[in-house]
């Protein structure tokens, strides 16, 4: 973390977990936390374990062409969710049922992978099934195995508290919480810049070759006007896997980075 780190509170009032019900018979541990709570009070709500090593992917899939989604459903499947799954990771996203999220939560389920995959998004934007639905609601992801409703009223919002948790679990050691860029718009650069500059910093992954973010800031490295990308690369620590380089690519960074 960084010196200038907002102050949460823990008042000492507990959480009350709740059980989100899918139609598909599955079940999710929720909780309702606003932006300022404490990360550690949410983990700990959530009867997480910790430490923990994390993963908080910010991402999207949008504008990917056919054979990018195909790079990418491995790179998520046989990549990140067989890797949390054989190193115990848990995996921290935006819990909707849409592009990466719903990627991680299908590999999570369709190989039987155990693993805590948490979705973290304002409450006011994801439909809780059970609940009537309001306008713009996304779907929750079914596959997920908790959630952590938040305030705010933009995707985006959120992003402090999914970085929260990512180091609550890992026990406050950098080693332990590693962000992943994968494709992304304008809310996922601003988030890479405030993962490497801002509250609960933390090293970067950007997956290059998925797409617009990601692709900006591997080509940031030439020289880039854009202040945002040039700052996260001048202070952050980002690092680069492509695409092109596979699986064993992501397993090798994975695997020292968390120095299994």
């Amino acid at each position: 973390m960084r010196a200038d780190d907002p102050e949460f509170r823990d008042d000492g009032v507990p959480l009350k977990p709740f059980t989100v019900r899918f139609s598909n018979g599955r079940t999710a541990l929720g909780v309702r936390a606003e932006a300022d709570r404490s990360p550690w009070q949410v983990v700990d709500s959530l009867h997480l374990q910790r430490p923990k090593r994390s993963i908080t992917v910010f991402g999207g899939a949008g504008m990917m062409s056919p054979a990018t989604m195909v790079a990418i459903k491995s790179f998520v499947d046989e990549g990140l969710a067989h890797f949390a799954h054989a190193y115990d990771v848990a995996i921290i996203d935006g819990g909707t049922h849409t592009g990466i999220m719903a990627m991680i939560g299908r590999a999570r389920s369709a190989h039987h992978l155990e693993f805590p995959l948490i979705g973290v998004l304002p409450e006011v934007l994801g439909h809780i099934p059970g609940h009537v639905r309001q306008q713009e609601q996304a779907d929750l992801d079914p596959f997920h195995t908790h959630f952590v409703f938040t305030g705010g009223e933009r995707f985006g919002d959120e992003s402090n508290m999914m970085a929260g948790i990512g180091w609550a679990l890992g026990g406050q050691r950098p080693a332990r919480a590693l962000s992943v860029i994968i494709n992304g718009g304008e809310i996922v650069k601003r988030e890479a810049h405030a993962r490497a500059v801002g509250p609960w910093q933390m090293p970067l992954l950007v997956l290059q070759g998925s797409g617009r973010t990601a692709d900006a800031l591997a080509g940031a490295r030439a020289g880039s006007e854009d202040v945002l990308l040039a700052d996260t690369l001048e202070q952050g620590t980002v690092s680069f896997v492509s695409v092109d380089d596979g699986v064993d690519a992501l397993w090798a960074y994975l695997e020292t980075f968390f120095s299994f």
